[in-house]
């Protein structure tokens, strides 16, 4: 036995046409016949029939824009965790640069997420301005530590001055 299903069984066209007035699609007819769709899909090549696929077309935009949608949330809901742990280690008396870096690592990753999916967001929906925004005083508040940081360092450290 190699498992193949056998010799395609001949489909009637004028079958694969009346089914098709009566309002049957390509997948309800093939189950109805028990045949293959591409048996079906041949009938109806021979029958002059071709298949509507506007409601398919409709039900996979709306189910991508439901997966756009999670992402959507999924990505703000990571950007914003990561941003506000980012600006509470920046209040930090001492930095772990590692820790520094896998939080804006996740951050701008997030945020960059973000910009692709920009375009699905509603005008009324403010999570991405309001990320952008925290991302950018995030990384003006560390930026300003890390230079008063290293003057503290510099003025504290140096060894000529301890001699």
């Amino acid at each position: 036995m190699t498992g193949r299903a056998g010799p395609a069984r001949k489909v009637d066209p004028e079958q694969v046409a009346q089914l098709a007035a009566d309002g049957l699609g390509r997948n309800a007819i093939s189950r109805r016949l028990g045949v293959s769709r591409r048996a079906v899909d041949e009938a109806a090549r021979q029958a002059g029939i071709t298949w509507d696929r506007s409601a398919t077309a409709a039900a996979t935009a709306a189910r991508l824009a439901d997966v756009r949608a999670e992402l959507t949330d999924s990505f703000t809901e990571a950007a914003d965790l990561a941003t506000g742990r980012l600006i509470e280690e920046l209040h930090q008396d001492q930095l772990d640069a590692g820790t520094l870096r896998a939080l804006a690592t996740v951050a701008g990753i997030s945020a960059d997420k973000l910009i692709v999916l920009g375009d699905r967001l509603t005008a009324t929906d403010d999570h991405g301005d309001s990320l952008l925004d925290r991302l950018a005083t995030g990384f003006s508040e560390w930026a300003e530590h890390v230079a008063n940081a290293d003057q503290t360092s510099t003025i504290t450290d140096d060894p000529q001055e301890d001699a």
